[in-house]
């Protein structure tokens, strides 16, 4: 797991982040460049190759780059959240090994998720796309005029210009969530519900990148675009554990299993 740097700079990220949010709306960009140093150093750090030390160094400085401008253009929003002066339960942390498995099992999910983006072509990319925006678009009007004028837009965007989507949003909310709680337990709140909230988070990022790709699969085949049949009775299978299952606590592991393995099957057969 990464090392105590990680967490005092995110806990300074979440002072402004707490009101900026609200006031200017959530920095994503920045979270994603804390989720990809976090990714970095849980996979590498271990390793004692110089270059990779080289990696995850120059990854430190890059973040920190970030978050100084960041700070420069929000600084007014900071609050006083923690007790700095407080000696850090950092140890929790990594004394819990469900924490760093299911931080793995996010990750693994989020991987996969760009796995299948990279293997959709600009047509298949622009589909998905358009339907996104226009699901979004359904919650402030069903104006049939307003879609067409959607329509129209979208046929003059670049496919390459959509290739930016490599962790969906609600992973990525539910890695900012699951951070949240571990820096709360790094400033002291060591309550066993934090440690537990932190660890679904994670789980339930992972689900996200997983139906995620499902669901992008079924709008390509509804749209003729792909021609894989998935198998239907098994993901009913699944999605009927799933709900039987709500509130128990002891399948989460095989559930994200069978979902990773429905999204091996139509990545692997993606033509």
């Amino acid at each position: 797991m990464v090392d105590d740097f990680f967490y005092k700079i995110y806990g300074s990220f979440l002072e402004i982040d707490s009101t900026a949010s609200i006031c200017e709306g959530r920095n994503r960009k920045l979270i994603i460049s804390f989720f990809g140093y976090f990714s970095l150093v849980a996979q590498k750090q271990d390793e004692k190759d110089l270059e990779i030390l080289k990696e995850i160094e120059e990854a430190k400085i890059k973040l920190k780059r970030e978050f100084k401008d960041y700070c420069d253009i929000n600084r007014n929003f900071r609050l006083d959240i923690w007790n700095k002066k407080q000696h850090s339960s950092y140890s929790v942390i990594l004394k819990n090994p469900d924490i760093s498995k299911f931080f793995s099992e996010f990750l693994n999910a989020v991987i996969k998720y760009s796995e299948w983006r990279n293997k959709l072509n600009s047509e298949q990319l622009l589909l998905i796309y358009k339907k996104n925006l226009i699901d979004r678009q359904q919650y402030y009007t069903n104006d049939k005029k307003v879609f067409e004028e959607i329509n129209k837009i979208l046929v003059s965007v670049p496919s390459d210009k959509l290739d930016n989507n490599k962790i969906i949003k609600q992973s990525l909310i539910e890695f900012h969530n699951a951070i949240s709680h571990l820096v709360s337990i790094f400033y002291g709140n060591t309550e066993e519900s934090n440690i537990k909230r932190a660890i679904n988070h994670f789980k339930r990022g992972a689900l996200d990148s997983y139906k995620s790709i499902i669901k992008d699969y079924y709008l390509l085949k509804n749209s003729g675009n792909i021609i894989y049949e998935l198998d239907f009775k098994k993901l009913k299978e699944i999605r009927e554990k799933e709900f039987k299952d709500i509130g128990a606590s002891n399948n989460n592991s095989e559930l994200l299993k069978k979902y990773k393995d429905i999204v091996n099957d139509i990545i692997n057969n993606l033509s």
